[in-house]
C-alpha cells in the first residue's frame, strides 16, 4: 500500500515525555493509506524508539555527532540533513520541540525544497531570549507552523485561531491545533485496571486520593503540591497523593513530605509500569504546573473521568472548564492549591465535574480529530 504523504517528523530526541507520545499518538492515529512516517532525532536519549518502529513508523539517527546546539547547527550538519531530506523525497518535513530545532529544520527544509511546518509545544517565554529572536527571523522559512494551543499561539503570535477540519486553505501563518489522546482506548485502560493492589501496597485509608503525572522538575510545581497536601491532611488525615514520574526532584518531594509530617501521606513512585492503574485508584487529578503548552496528562485524566484541580497555566484552561470539569486555582502557591484540593473532597461534585470532563474530552481532545487536522494541514502546504 503506498501512502498518500511522506512525512518527516524532526525531534531531539526519543526520551519519554509528552511531546514524544503525543507525536507517537498521531503516528498510531493516522491509517496507513495517508501517510508513511519517518520519525528523525539528532541525539539525547532513545528510550521510545522501539515505540515508534512499531507503530510503524521509520526511525532515523541523523547523526549530528553532539548534543550542543552549535554543532547541531553547523554547516556540515545542516548540509547533511538537507541532503537526507531531499534523497528521500519527503513530502513535508515537520519539527518538534526545540527552537533551535526550528532553525535547523527551517534552514534544510528550504535547501532540500521540503515545506516546513513546526510544532510550538510550549509557550514562548519558556525559551532561551536569543532562540526566540532567532526563531521569529526564520518564520518565514515555515509553510505553517502550529500550536498546541490557543496561549501558546498567542505568545509566538499575538493572537490564535484554532484551525477547523472544514476549512479550505490556509490563510494565516499560525494555528492552533489541539493535542488529543485516543479517549475511549485510555478510558477502557483505566476501566480495566486493579487498584486494590497499590491500595495495599501504599497503606492508602478511606479519604480522598488524589495523582499528579509528570516530570519531576521546577516548572511542574510537585513542591507546592506536596505543601498543599500538608495543609489539606489537618482536615483530611486519610487523604493520599500519589505523585507519579520521573526526574531530579524526586528525592526533594519524598524530603519535603517527611519534613511536613505527611510522609504516610505522599508516595513519590518514580517511574511505574501501568499509569493506569494509578488513574484508577485516583478520584481526583492535580496539575500544579506554573506553565504548560497542553498536558497530555490532563487529557488522561478527563478521560479517565477524573475531575482536574489546575493552576491558570497556559493551556489548561483551555482545557479544564473551572466549575464544570474541575477546579482553576487562583495561583500555584500551596494556599490556592489546598483551597482547590479542598473542593474536591465532596463525592457528588467529583463525580459531577468528571463525567463533565470525559464528555468534554471526547468531543474537543481526541487524537482522531489532531491527527485528521495534520493531515489536511499537510495537503494544504504542498
Amino acid at each position: 500500500m503506498t501512502a498518500r504523504n511522506r512525512i518527516c517528523h524532526l525531534v531531539h530526541q526519543l526520551a519519554l515525555g509528552g511531546l514524544q507520545t503525543q507525536l507517537l499518538r498521531i503516528v498510531e492515529a493516522t491509517p496507513d493509506d495517508e501517510a508513511a512516517y519517518t520519525v528523525g532525532y539528532i541525539g539525547g536519549e532513545t528510550a521510545m524508539r522501539s515505540d515508534f518502529e512499531a507503530a510503524g513508523a521509520r526511525v532515523v539517527d541523523l547523526q549530528t555527532g553532539s548534543d550542543s546546539p552549535v554543532a547541531q547547527f553547523s554547516p556540515l550538519v545542516l548540509r547533511r540533513i538537507a541532503g537526507f531530506l531531499r534523497e528521500e523525497g519527503f513530502d513535508v518535513l515537520h519539527v518538534h520541540g526545540s527552537l533551535y530545532l526550528f532553525l535547523v529544520a527551517r534552514v534544510c527544509g528550504r535547501l532540500a525544497g521540503v515545506p516546513v511546518v513546526g510544532t510550538f509545544h510550549n509557550v514562548s517565554d519558556s525559551y532561551h531570549p536569543g532562540t526566540r529572536v532567532m526563531e521569529r527571523v526564520t518564520r518565514p522559512l515555515s509553510a505553517v507552523d502550529i500550536a498546541v494551543s490557543e496561549d501558546v499561539e498567542r505568545s509566538f503570535a499575538g493572537s490564535a485561531r484554532r484551525y477547523e477540519l472544514g476549512q479550505d486553505g490556509l490563510d494565516r501563518p499560525t494555528y492552533t491545533v489541539h493535542n488529543g489522546i485516543d479517549v475511549e482506548a485510555f478510558r477502557a485502560r483505566v476501566a480495566e485496571a486493579d487498584a486494590e493492589p497499590l491500595y495495599a501496597e501504599y497503606d492508602v485509608g478511606d479519604g480522598p486520593v488524589f495523582l499528579n503525572v509528570g516530570r519531576y522538575t521546577e516548572v511542574k510545581n510537585q513542591r507546592n503540591l506536596v505543601r498543599a497536601m500538608a495543609e489539606l491532611v489537618d482536615d483530611w488525615p486519610d487523604a493520599h497523593l500519589f505523585v507519579v514520574g520521573w526526574g531530579p526532584l524526586g528525592d526533594e518531594l519524598r524530603d519535603t513530605a517527611a519534613r511536613h509530617g505527611i510522609a504516610d501521606n505522599v508516595s513519590v513512585t518514580g517511574r511505574v509500569d501501568s499509569v493506569a492503574d494509578y488513574y484508577s485508584t485516583a478520584d481526583a487529578f492535580v496539575l500544579p504546573s506554573t506553565t504548560e503548552g497542553l498536558s497530555v496528562v490532563l487529557l488522561e485524566a478527563m478521560a479517565a473521568g477524573l475531575p482536574v484541580v489546575g493552576t491558570p497555566a497556559p493551556g489548561t484552561e483551555e482545557a479544564v472548564v473551572d466549575g464544570e470539569t474541575g477546579v482553576i486555582t487562583a495561583s500555584t502557591d500551596p494556599a490556592d492549591l489546598a483551597e482547590g484540593l479542598r473542593r474536591m473532597t465532596d463525592d457528588s461534585r467529583r463525580k459531577r465535574m468528571g463525567k463533565n470532563g470525559y464528555e468534554r474530552s471526547r468531543s474537543e481532545f481526541t487524537i482522531q480529530k489532531t491527527a485528521r487536522s495534520y493531515m489536511r494541514v499537510y495537503d494544504a502546504v504542498q
